[in-house]
């Protein structure tokens, strides 16, 4: 013998079969108080916030040096590539736009934001250059230049706004 239980004026409508991934909630987006571009953090975020904002959000869990991906309001998708990095990440993970301007950090001379690691002698160190590409995790690939001595190297850095200047050498 079957039994049934019938449920009137509760709301409750009897569901039958997998349910569809619904998406964690996401911050209400308030129309034009955004500062910069919309981000999220994975595909289904950006695809609801573009929905609920009416403007395309970018997916960083799709982007890298390259590429911006980005989930558009109509519910489509835009990937944007560039021939060569147009951002890099920081020591946080978050993507910026390239900045090779020059600061002194811990006595050398380093690119605000670059991919790899690049750092130029502020003066009188013997290595007046270093590098390590991306691809080069943990110093593996690193490359440096040197003067001859130490002496040769004596006050031949120098910054000059984003420019770095090595006796009458210029980069």
């Amino acid at each position: 013998m079957g039994m049934a239980v019938v449920l009137s004026g509760f709301g409750v409508q009897p569901v039958w079969g997998p349910q569809p991934a619904v998406a964690a909630p996401v911050a209400a987006v308030d129309d034009g108080a955004e500062k910069g571009p919309l981000v999220r953090p994975d595909s289904i975020s950006a695809q609801v916030t573009a929905r609920a904002s009416g403007k395309r959000v970018e997916d960083l869990s799709q982007g890298d040096a390259f590429t911006q991906v980005f989930a558009n309001a109509d519910g489509s998708w835009t990937s944007e590539t560039a021939s060569e990095p147009v951002r890099a990440q920081d020591e946080e993970g978050v993507w910026s736009p390239i900045d090779l301007t020059l600061v002194k950090v811990g006595g050398r001379l380093v690119p605000k934001n670059a991919p790899g690691e690049v750092s130029l002698s502020a003066g009188g160190d013997r290595v007046f250059a270093d590098a390590v590409p991306d691809d080069g995790p943990g110093g593996a690939g690193k490359v440096s230049w040197s003067w001859p001595s130490e002496s040769a190297g004596a006050g031949a850095g120098r910054c000059v706004g984003d420019v770095s200047r090595c006796r009458g050498w210029w980069w």
